[in-house]
């Protein structure tokens, strides 16, 4: 059997950057405490790992574990790649995620993108945490079905790139080919939650993330997040975190300080 990324425990993140290597250039001699999930999208990335000869092509992602010895003994071909280090990590011998596989990349750039400005702005690691398990949860997702995106897949991939403008189901729908209720109902079943609920988490998510890293008015923050009015991003936000935004981030703000 080979072995996988233990996908019944959460890993802890630690930190990710973008990365582009230079032409000709090697990557680096290391024994990395942390896991490393790298996922490259053009070039190739070369090393060895254990002595094992790995190469990561765009579209493709690789996760180093922790403790092995990597070696750039032979070039790269000037890649592009996320690279993700993780904790609190399990590898087995039985299902789970594969540690070589493809890589959605053009589904995964909004979620890449959105947790390398989080890291970058200091949000807290609950946001962190929670859109590097997504990441994770969308390979291991994306393996199991050979790669190929689902109905409810495509439409999750439409509202998180487009989360911020009015949305309204049906356009989805037409945009994507189906009817209104076939998409509905292959989203409930996949996710367990409408369209409309998983389009309201990704706005209240982003709104947590500026509301604890910027000093934008809660009403700056509502316009930007995707509703036309603050009353009602006022009363959906209170409804699910028990306080309004304001007194939400001044409460959190001073957990982190």
């Amino acid at each position: 059997m080979q072995t996988t990324l233990d996908m019944s425990k959460l890993p802890k993140y630690e930190y990710s950057s973008f990365r582009n290597f230079l032409k000709d250039e090697h990557h680096i001699s290391r024994i990395c405490p942390e896991s490393v999930l790298l996922i490259v999208f053009s070039g190739v990335l070369r090393f060895e790992e254990d002595g094992k000869e790995i190469e990561v092509a765009g579209g493709e992602y690789y996760i180093q574990q922790a403790g092995l010895v990597q070696t750039g003994i032979k070039k790269s071909d000037s890649p592009r790649y996320y690279y993700v280090h993780f904790s609190n990590a399990d590898y087995i011998n039985g299902e789970g995620l594969s540690i070589k596989g493809l890589a959605n990349t053009d589904e995964l750039m909004p979620i890449i993108t959105r947790l390398d400005k989080a890291y970058i702005q200091g949000a807290p690691l609950v946001i962190l945490e929670q859109l590097f398990l997504r990441i994770l949860a969308k390979l291991y997702a994306s393996a199991q079905k050979g790669g190929e995106e689902s109905p409810a897949e495509k439409c999750a991939r439409y509202l998180e790139e487009n989360y911020s403008a009015k949305i309204k189901v049906s356009d989805i729908a037409s945009h994507l080919g189906y009817t209104d209720d076939y998409l509905i109902r292959s989203f409930r079943k996949y996710y367990n939650m409408t369209p409309y609920d998983y389009l309201i988490s990704l706005r209240l998510s982003s709104a947590k993330q500026l509301l604890l890293t910027t000093n934008r008015s809660v009403s700056t923050i509502a316009a930007e997040c995707g509703w036309s009015d603050t009353a009602s991003f006022h009363k959906v936000f209170a409804s699910r975190n028990d306080l309004p935004p304001a007194a939400w981030r001044r409460k959190n703000r001073a957990k982190n300080t």
